[in-house]
C-alpha cells in the first residue's frame, strides 16, 4: 500500500465477470490503488503548493474563475474520472496553467 500496484493496474485487477470496466469512478481511489500512499502524498503536496500561491496572490476575477474550474475538477474527481476524458483534461490543464501563471511571483501580476 506504500507504492501501489503501478499505473494502469486497475484495468487488470478489476477484470472479472462481475465488473470489467477498467477504471474506478473515483480518481483519488484509483490514484491510491495505482501509486500508493507515496504518490497520493506527492499529489497532495503539489496541490498545497498551488493553494499557498493562490492565497498569497491578489484575487482577481480571472483568478477566481480559474480557481473555480480547478475546484470543480477536484470535486468531479471524487465521483468520476475526468483525468481520463481528453476534453476535461485539456480544460483542467488550462486552469492549472492559468492559475500558476496568475499567481507566480514575478508573473503577470507582479508588483
Amino acid at each position: 500500500w506504500w507504492t501501489g500496484l503501478g499505473l494502469g493496474s486497475v484495468a487488470q485487477a478489476t477484470a472479472s465477470r462481475f465488473w470489467d470496466y477498467g477504471r474506478l469512478h473515483n480518481d483519488y481511489l484509483q490514484g491510491y490503488f495505482e501509486m500508493g500512499l507515496i504518490g497520493i502524498l506527492l499529489g497532495i503536496g503539489i496541490l498545497i503548493g498551488l493553494g499557498r500561491q493562490i492565497l498569497r496572490a491578489p484575487m482577481t476575477t480571472t483568478l477566481a474563475g480559474w480557481c473555480g474550474v480547478l475546484a470543480s475538477g477536484l470535486l468531479l474527481s471524487a465521483v468520476s474520472f475526468p483525468l481520463y476524458i481528453a476534453p476535461l483534461v485539456l480544460v483542467l490543464w488550462l486552469a492549472w496553467t492559468a492559475t500558476t501563471a496568475l499567481t507566480y511571483p514575478g508573473g503577470l501580476y507582479a508588483e
